[in-house]
Formats: structure tokens, C-alpha cells, sequence
């Protein structure tokens, strides 16, 4: 995360003196009547932005390419062995195999027509007035029949016990 409070910040933000961190962890301010010349103090601001400048650029390269302890450990814990990714893999696999199963069992349960007005209405998210426009009937009709394919799907996954 960037610290609006870095040493190149509060320099640059001072044009008017040089901040530096004193031995005693105090911020330190020179100021232009603390150098013998004005050319002097402009020379060594200009050395003070470039040189926090680099730093800041280093510390940014430093923090955009590494990970810390914590979420290191957060990373490696969510790795799954080669055992634990045949399992998932095989779960994974039977999961869809009982998704299809499951989609035959609807499809088979519906007319045509149906389980297309449905899927428009449910899966694309079609307004009734839409569907009803695109097959040129009207929208009552989209909805006893969408109604209907509801029904009977409700009526399937109650006899099936199906979750």
C-alpha cells in the first residue's frame, strides 16, 4: 500500500528545506539559512529529492514483487497436493456428471417450447414482453407456458428428491 507520509513525500512536498530522519528518529528540516549559499541548499535539495526518489522507487519495486509471511502461508495452505487434486478432479467430475443427469431429467420433463421460453426467461434473462415479441405471440401465452414448465419441474425435482 502507498505511504503518503515517506521521506520523498514530506521533501518534495517542502521545497523550502531539506527533511531528513535524525539519529535520534526526530524529522529534521534544513532550511536554505542553514547552508552558506542559496545555490548550496538548491544543489543539495535537488541531491535529496533525487536520492528518496530512488529509495521510494526501490521500496515500490521491492513491495510490487514480493509476498509477505502471512499471505504466503494464506497461499501455500490453499495449494492442494497431487492426491487432493485426483480427489477434487473426481469430484469435480462426478459434480457434472449429475449436473447433466439432472438437465436431461428437466429437458426430457418439457416440451420444446417449454424449456425454450424458459431458458430465454431463466438462463439469458429475457423479459417475457422480449421472448413473447421474438416468437410472435403474446405475453400470456410465454407465461402459462413458462408457468407450466415451472410446474412440472418443481414436480420432478419433489418426486426425484432431488436438491
Amino acid at each position: 500500500m502507498f505511504n503518503k507520509q515517506t521521506f520523498y513525500s514530506v521533501n518534495k512536498a517542502d521545497p523550502n528545506s531539506i527533511v531528513y530522519l535524525g539519529s535520534d528518529g526526530h524529522l529534521i528540516r534544513l532550511t536554505c539559512e542553514d547552508f552558506s549559499s542559496p545555490e548550496e541548499f538548491r544543489s543539495w535539495k535537488k541531491w535529496s529529492d533525487e536520492h528518496y526518489h530512488q529509495w521510494e522507487n526501490a521500496d515500490h519495486l521491492y513491495a510490487n514483487h514480493t509476498i509477505s509471511l502471512e499471505n504466503l502461508n494464506r497461499l501455500t495452505a490453499s495449494v492442494l497436493g497431487p492426491e487432493a487434486q485426483a480427489v477434487q478432479k473426481d469430484e469435480d467430475k462426478l459434480e457434472r456428471r449429475k449436473q447433466r443427469e439432472l438437465f436431461n431429467k428437466i429437458r426430457s420433463c418439457l416440451t420444446d417450447i417449454q424449456f425454450h421460453r424458459l431458458w430465454m426467461y431463466a438462463v439469458d434473462k429475457k423479459a417475457l414482453e422480449k421472448i413473447a415479441a421474438e416468437e410472435c405471440v403474446s405475453v400470456p401465452t410465454v407465461y402459462e407456458s413458462i408457468k407450466a414448465a415451472l410446474k412440472n419441474v418443481n414436480k420432478l425435482l419433489i418426486n426425484s428428491q432431488i436438491p
